[in-house]
């Protein structure tokens, strides 16, 4: 066992790993060429010295963003790159618990490429594949991805809707086809509406709404308690409250003066008070046309491929290729866990 380890990690199990994935798949007869890459994250229990160790190939068990929920524990990283048919893994790699998405699907698609045998598959991937320098390094791969919100174009091409040049697919999809060269690639972009984003979109700002609408109260509240030196100082904590809010307005504003006397009681006529404290008092609305000019793209996103050819790969299918993300790392459930498992043993 121990010869045998040691020849498996001069190879690299990775490596080994890619390939009786093409065996197996070349096997079932089934090879799509269509892959999903996507990545995931393991917690794990325990002390780790990642920093400590000797081996550069070790990977560091620390903490990062953690898509399993336990920001609590340290963690590993896990990249799959799945066949679109089979949903049988192709490639398996353990990263860093820190790796960023941005970085390590370009590396891991250009480690992919290194070691694949035959025809390069079109990569189905998320937005942190979508950017200058990513299109750029991978200009000899066909891919599908969503262009992330922060680019110019794509808030451009979300505000700037063609009412009239939707298209109701098949299936009900209904999209519009657009033409880009983000980076200097070539490219049609998708622009897809759907009726349940939208719904949730909105459902999420009605929330956020709520959220503010409480907060503020309370804030209110402990404002008008609050007793203030002079004029100036009153109207300045007010002010900076309303800077803070995203989804209200105020309506009214009143600086309320309370005059205190060196003397309890009623004070008696021309007595003069000896000092003068102020409070802060507000009403206030929800801002008008939220809905209409919401911070989502209400129901709309973006799906961009670099593949040219309409024919082969009509905007139906491509849109359709990327919301099959059933099989990617991230949503592989128990049972199709379990049949990628049947596969590989029936393939022995």
């Amino acid at each position: 066992m121990g010869r045998t380890l040691d020849q498996l990690y001069q190879t690299g199990v990775t490596e080994l790993f890619a390939k009786i994935a093409t065996h197996v798949m070349t096997s079932l007869g089934e090879r799509s060429l269509i892959a999903h890459l996507d990545s995931s994250s393991f917690s794990f229990a325990g002390s780790y010295h990642s920093e400590k160790q000797q081996e550069p190939e070790a990977i560091k068990i620390t903490r990062g963003y953690s898509k399993d929920h336990r920001p609590d524990q340290v963690q590993a990283g896990l990249v799959l790159i799945c066949d679109h048919i089979t949903k049988i893994p192709m490639w398996m790699e353990c990263v860093d618990g820190n790796s960023s998405d941005k970085t390590q699907l370009s590396a891991t698609l250009k480690a992919f490429k290194e070691q694949l045998q035959g025809p390069s598959p079109l990569v189905v991937m998320d937005s942190a594949f979508y950017s200058e320098a990513g299109l750029k390094e991978h200009l000899d791969t066909r891919w599908i991805s969503r262009p992330p919100l922060t680019i110019k174009e794509v808030k451009s091409a979300l505000k700037e809707v063609d009412e009239s040049a939707w298209i109701i697919g098949e299936s009900g999809l209904t999209y519009q086809e657009l033409s880009s060269e983000y980076a200097g690639v070539k490219q049609r972009w998708f622009l897809v509406h759907s009726e349940a984003k939208a719904t949730q979109e909105q459902r999420a700002l009605e929330k956020k709404i709520e959220r503010e609408s409480e907060t503020l109260q309370k804030q209110l509240k402990m404002l008008k308690k609050q007793n203030f030196d002079c004029e100036d100082d009153t109207q300045r904590a007010g002010r900076e409250l309303e800077t803070k809010l995203k989804y209200h307005r105020f309506t009214r504003r009143v600086v309320h003066t309370q005059a205190h006397y060196a003397k309890p009681g009623r004070p008696k006529a021309g007595d003069e008070p000896n000092k003068l404290t102020y409070s802060f008092e507000a009403e206030f609305e929800q801002l008008p046309n939220l809905f209409e000019e919401a911070e989502g793209s209400q129901g709309l996103y973006l799906i961009a491929t670099n593949e040219l050819n309409a024919e082969l790969y009509p905007a139906e299918r491509v849109i359709k290729t990327y919301k099959a993300q059933g099989v990617t790392v991230e949503r592989l459930s128990f049972l199709e866990r379990s049949d990628v498992l049947r596969r590989l043993a029936l393939s022995k």
